[in-house]
């Protein structure tokens, strides 16, 4: 007998404080030296176990971004993904409340498909429980796409390896400082970008300042001691090639003294601000109707 019938969970959106793109595999893949961090924008994922066998995903969409319930969504991909290598002939009825942007290098629909994953694991518990189950489960999300396996973490800082799923969890202590997150009303192709990445440009050396990054926010040193080490790698492909983020990176930049980056392949860009209220002020600057603009948190030890 099922423990439940029924479980919710938050899906978490991402920022990537530092990512570096080392190289391109023989698979097509590309191999990444990232730090992963998980903040208060969400989406909401519920899954119960329906009488029908089928998978089924209704949708209440707040992004304002078109967005398909069809197969193709990675929220049902992973639900029939779990039913199949799991050997289990049953329904389940996912329904969604989409809250982040899409195409904004915030990893929502991969948080999603972690959630789903997480969910079913708990409607399912005799299947996926474990070390076995456990692996097989981390696998599966993988398989997804290579953001999912942090998103299946409990921690909400981890630096990524590999394709991003070789983790190391750590803590951050605070404070930490607000987040300005701005997005474009345009999305980005993340395959798009990194075809587009110059594997041979020559650059400075970024590699070491991922430690020196992550030491520092374990050792709770504010944004001032460490905003000067973001980075991502990717704006050198996107920038050039999409003037809707070009523009508001350099806008930022423009409207004060705060670090500010592209997260992930874009197309969102954020500025970290250590005033709660300089970063709501500023926002209320900024936000247009072309431009969605978000202050939230980050999620973990060192939450405000």
């Amino acid at each position: 007998m099922n423990a439940k019938r029924a479980v919710t969970l938050d899906a978490p959106a991402k920022l990537n404080l530092f990512l570096d793109v080392t190289r391109r595999r023989p698979d097509g893949y590309h191999d990444l030296a990232t730090i992963f961090a998980k903040i208060s924008l969400h989406d909401t994922v519920s899954v119960s176990i329906s009488a029908r066998p089928v998978v089924s995903l209704r949708i209440k969409n707040l992004s304002g971004c078109p967005l398909s319930a069809g197969e193709d969504n990675l929220a049902c991909r992973a639900a029939r993904l779990f039913l199949r290598e799991f050997g289990l002939s049953r329904g389940v009825s996912i329904s969604l409340v989409k809250r982040i942007p899409i195409g904004a290098g915030l990893g929502g629909g991969s948080s999603d498909a972690a959630a789903v994953l997480r969910a079913m694991a708990a409607l399912f518990p005799g299947r996926a429980s474990g070390s076995a189950g456990s692996k097989k489960l981390l696998k599966l999300a993988l398989a997804l796409g290579s953001d999912v396996p942090f998103f299946m973490q409990d921690g909400a800082f981890c630096t990524g390896r590999g394709r991003g799923e070789k983790l190391s969890p750590f803590s951050a202590r605070g404070p930490l400082p607000h987040i300005l997150l701005a997005y474009p009303g345009a999305p980005v192709s993340t395959a798009k970008a990194y075809a587009a990445l110059d594997m041979t440009k020559k650059r400075l050396t970024v590699g070491q300042n991922l430690n020196r990054l992550q030491r520092k926010l374990q050792q709770g040193v504010s944004v001032l001691g460490w905003g000067h080490l973001l980075y991502n790698r990717l704006e050198d492909a996107v920038l050039p090639r999409y003037p809707k983020v070009r523009a508001l990176v350099q806008r930022l930049r423009k409207a004060g003294d705060f670090p500010v980056l592209m997260s992930g392949s874009g197309s969102c860009v954020f500025a970290l601000i250590p005033q709660h209220k300089t970063a709501v002020a500023l926002s209320g600057r900024l936000r247009n109707r072309n431009l969605a603009v978000f202050v939230v948190k980050f999620l973990g030890l060192g939450e405000q």
